[in-house]
């Protein structure tokens, strides 16, 4: 048999290495095309089906969505079958594609929705009013825009009819419903509620009707994103543990929460945020809140332990229609664009586009903007901006050298309570504003405004102070130790800065919104753990239950920035700065400086910190060394803060000030007699909070009260 097979060989001058490589190249093809059909096969959309979501037979709680009680509540979402094919190509310019970009913009101290139509550098505005519109979602036929609003108190969802023009209010709860997700076949609507301190999903029919609740996991679960295959969300939570959250996944065909919630991500590194699904569902988009450098990330949706891809920078990242593009939102140089590059290709140029304001979420549809506008759209249209505030000068001196003075504030309890001419009206309209958001007084008790020039701070904080020039204020620290305000960590760039967010009064929803993020504790570097020492304090165990305004971001509405920590903050507390913020307006210090004084007031101030001064008086009871961390205090929704005056003036004849923030060590008084004023009652807000102050004493400046200067050329 041998023999015959060499003869035929032979005869056919075929060798035997060429005989192996064909029966290789066969096998290989062979190979190939099993591949390819496993790979359709696992690509392929799944059939819709009936899914039965569990519902409650308890009563529903009064501030909590209501459920419906019946035996079954089913679900039925109609996809149309996808064929897969070869990703799109992005084109050139990623904006080509055409169609409408809804964004969130903040302009003048309010957020409204705009749209931003590929080609033309008009905006068009949606949404107006006194009151705020976030987070719009484009129905699958571009035709209805979904959003969250607190026009009417408390956040609710909201629709536009892009044709009428009309607005319909989608839920009415006392809670907060935010980051609306349409199903694809545009007849239910995802979105986000905190109710009954727990943040969960839900999803609403788009005509209207009762909510169904989709989670109900203790931890916070928010940010929902519905799938294009109809049958599953993804979404954001802290079930997994740790101070960053993670990406999950509901499957909508398992109505039983501990089997349809897959974990898509474990990232203790990354905080991720935002998720978004490609138009084919086999990319998940999302990004990441606590990166520096504004990352967003791709991950394969359906493998297990495959890695993320750096994709993009920015917040609230989209896909274009077409789904060959990202798109987000990014800050440079203090200018707000919106920037698209094809999947892959961010690291070239991405082309960008320049907004006017702070933009938030957005959203884009194939669907153009109807030529002619009708209804709240034309009001819309039509509608101008007010600004937030008027600066008046109320005490020119009628001197060239120095045209403002430092004006008092009458009801404001700091030790030094003025500000500049130039700047004390937004300061006003800023207060103002925060009792509006939050039900109480934040700034009426401040640990600093104005100082003297020639005011000493602590050393190794920098001599040029803008509380000198009027244009600072310090909040009061121990409204924050309280458990009035928590901080948010932020890396921005290689500098650390503070996001402070203040407890509303009322804990009902009709006030501000739940935290997403874990704050930072300072009071742990005082615990007797080692690391919490070495590190300037820990992270809380939890996100806090209740709700809160984002008080960074409404300063700056008014002018009002914050201001980085030194880079030793964690070892020199005043070094942390958390309660500074500062209205420069575009000047230099000097410049500011020269509006209210003198330069040879300016130019002859001692800036060297006296070796003698005397120290702060310490809440009672005193503190010696390292204090204990008591528990934060439990919050009632009922509750408003005391607002109690700290600082008390103490008069020497070397006339220093200081601001100590939580003690390393105690200071040798100075034998210099000092004669301490009787302070008038503090001023009590009604209804009146009883707090349980830690034994920590607030950073609180004892700044003497000295004289001005007279404003004299």
């Amino acid at each position: 048999m041998l023999d015959r097979l060499r003869t035929w060989l032979a005869a056919h001058h075929l060798s035997p290495v060429m005989i192996l490589a064909a029966t290789n190249i066969v096998f290989i093809v062979a190979f190939a095309v099993a591949i390819a059909l496993f790979i359709q096969a696992q690509n392929a959309p799944v059939t819709p089906q009936v899914v039965v979501l569990p519902n409650e037979s308890s009563a529903t709680p009064a501030n909590a969505l209501a459920t419906p009680v019946q035996a079954v509540q089913g679900l039925q979402v109609s996809v149309a079958t996808l064929t897969p094919g070869p990703s799109p190509t992005a084109p050139t310019n990623p904006f080509d594609v055409g169609g409408t970009i809804a964004v969130a913009l903040r302009r003048s101290a309010r957020t409204h929705i705009w749209a931003l139509t590929p080609g033309r550098t008009q905006l068009t505005r949606l949404t107006s009013g006194p009151w705020d519109d976030r987070d719009p979602a484009w129905s699958p036929d571009g035709n209805t825009l979904a959003f969250a609003s607190n026009r009417s108190g408390s956040w609710d969802l909201y629709l536009l009819d892009m044709q009428t023009g009309a607005v319909t209010r989608l839920t009415n709860a006392t809670g907060f419903e935010s980051n609306p997700s349409w199903s694809p076949d545009g007849a239910y609507i995802a979105f986000e509620s905190y109710a009954d301190d727990n943040f969960d999903l839900y999803i609403v029919g788009a005509k209207g009707g009762f909510p169904i609740r989709v989670t109900r996991h203790p931890s916070p679960d928010f940010a929902p994103a519905w799938s294009p295959n109809g049958r599953s969300i993804a979404f954001v939570s802290y079930r997994g543990g740790g101070v960053n959250p993670d990406l999950y996944n509901f499957n909508l065909d398992e109505p039983d929460e501990t089997k349809s919630v897959t974990r898509f991500t474990d990232t203790p590194e990354v905080a991720e945020d935002e998720p978004q699904w490609s138009k084919d569902g086999l990319l998940l988009l999302y990004s990441d809140s606590a990166s520096p450098l504004n990352l967003v990330y791709t991950k394969l949706a359906n493998a297990a332990g495959a890695t993320a891809v750096e994709s993009a920078q920015g917040h609230f990242p989209t896909w274009t229609p077409d789904g060959s593009s990202i798109v987000t939102t990014f800050n440079q140089n203090d200018r707000e664009f919106v920037a698209a590059a094809g999947l892959g290709a961010w690291a070239a140029a991405p082309v960008a586009i320049p907004v006017e304001g702070k933009l938030g979420a957005i959203s884009w549809t194939r669907a153009s903007l109807p030529t002619e506008l009708n209804g709240t759209l034309s009001e819309a249209a039509a509608s101008t901006d007010s600004p937030p505030w008027t600066e008046r000068i109320v005490n020119p001196t009628g001197n060239a050298d120095t045209p403002y003075s430092l004006i008092t504030i009458p009801d404001l309890r700091a030790p030094l309570p003025a500000f500049s001419d130039r700047v004390d009206e937004s300061f006003t309209a800023l207060r103002l504003r925060v009792i509006t958001e939050t039900g109480w007084d934040f700034l009426q008790v401040l640990d600093n405004a104005a100082t003297t020039v020639d005011t000493r701070l602590d050393p190794g904080l920098p001599y040029e102070s803008w509380s000198k020039a009027g244009r600072a204020f310090d909040v009061s620290q121990g409204a924050i130790n309280d458990g009035w305000g928590v901080l948010m960590r932020e890396e921005v760039g290689n500098r650390i800065y503070w996001r402070l967010w203040v407890r509303v009064r009322q804990g009902d929803g009709s006030l501000g919104e739940p935290l997403r993020r874990i704050p930072w504790d300072f009071r742990t570097r005082f615990s007797g753990d080692p690391v919490a020492y070495d590190n300037g304090g820990s992270y809380f165990p939890e996100v806090p239950h209740g709700y809160f305004i984002d008080f960074t971001a409404l300063a700056e509405d008014y002018g009002w920035t914050r201001v980085p920590a030194t880079d030793d903050w964690r070892l020199f507390y005043p070094g942390v700065q958390y309660w500074r913020y500062e209205y420069r307006g575009g000047l230099t210090w000097i410049e500011a400086m020269r509006e209210i004084y003198s330069a040879k007031d300016v130019a002859t101030a001692t800036p060297f910190q006296t070796p003698t001064f005397t120290p702060s008086p310490t809440l009672s009871p005193t503190v010696t060394g390292t204090p204990t961390d008591t528990p934060t205090p439990t919050f009632t929704a009922s509750k408003t803060p005391t607002n109690t005056y700290t600082p008390s003036n103490t008069y020497t004849p070397t006339t220093v000030s200081t601001r100590l923030g939580l003690p390393s060590a105690t200071p040798k008084p100075s034998n210099t007699p000092t004669r301490t004023p009787t302070l008038s009652p503090t001023a009590t807000l009604s209804p009146t909070a009883t707090f349980t102050r830690a034994p920590i004493p607030s950073a609180t400046p004892s700044a003497t009260r000295t004289p001005l200067p007279s404003a004299t050329p």
